[in-house]
C-alpha cells in the first residue's frame, strides 16, 4: 500500500502465460486502495483463472486475512477449488478448508516462488515508517518471533529499508 499522493512508476505488464485446464491454476490479488465506491469499498480482491482468463472481482472495506478468506470461500463455493488444492467438498466446506489447509502456527512453502523483476532500475532506498513506541515494540516483538522461528532473515539487498 503506497503514501497518498505518491507518484507510482508504471511496470510493465507482461502477458500470464495459458497453463493446465479451466481453474487449475489461479492469480490472486489485491488491488487499492481505490477511489471510494459509492458504497465506500475502495479495495479489490481479484481472481483469475489462468487457463481461461475468467475473471472474477471482489469490493471489500478492509484488506483482513478472514475478509480475503471469506471471499475466497465465496468464489470456491461457486465455482469449486483449484486441482492443486482439491480436498473433499462436502458439505462442511469451510471447516474442511480450514483443518486441512491452515495450520495453527506460521510456517514456510517450497509449494511457489516469487520474483519481482525490476529490469535496469536502481534501488529504492526509504526509512521505515515512524511508529509509536507501542506499536514500534509490538512490532520488534513479531520480527523477534519470526526470526527465532526461521521465517525471515536479514536483508543484505541494496533494496532493504531497515
Amino acid at each position: 500500500m503506497g503514501k497518498p499522493n505518491q507518484i507510482i512508476p508504471k511496470a510493465p505488464l507482461n502477458p500470464i502465460p495459458v497453463i493446465g485446464g479451466p481453474f487449475v491454476e489461479l492469480v490472486i490479488d489485491v488491488v487499492g486502495p481505490l477511489p471510494k465506491t459509492k458504497s465506500g469499498l475502495p479495495i479489490i480482491l481479484t481472481i483469475m483463472d489462468r487457463a481461461s482468463r475468467f475473471p472474477e472481482a471482489f469490493p471489500m472495506r478492509r484488506i483482513t486475512s478472514k475478509v480475503v478468506f471469506d471471499k475466497l470461500i465465496e468464489f470456491f463455493s461457486r465455482y469449486g477449488l483449484p486441482c492443486t488444492v482439491q480436498i473433499d467438498c462436502g458439505t462442511n466446506f469451510t471447516s474442511k478448508v480450514f483443518k486441512d489447509l491452515f495450520q495453527n502456527s506460521p510456517g514456510r512453502t517450497n509449494f511457489l516462488e516469487h520474483d519481482v523483476d525490476v529490469g535496469n532500475a536502481s534501488p529504492v532506498k526509504q526509512s521505515p515508517y515512524r511508529l509509536n513506541p507501542v506499536k514500534r515494540d509490538k512490532v520488534d516483538k513479531e520480527i523477534k518471533y519470526m526470526l527465532e522461528h526461521d521465517l525471515i532473515q536479514p536483508s543484505v539487498s541494496p533494496w532493504s529499508s531497515r
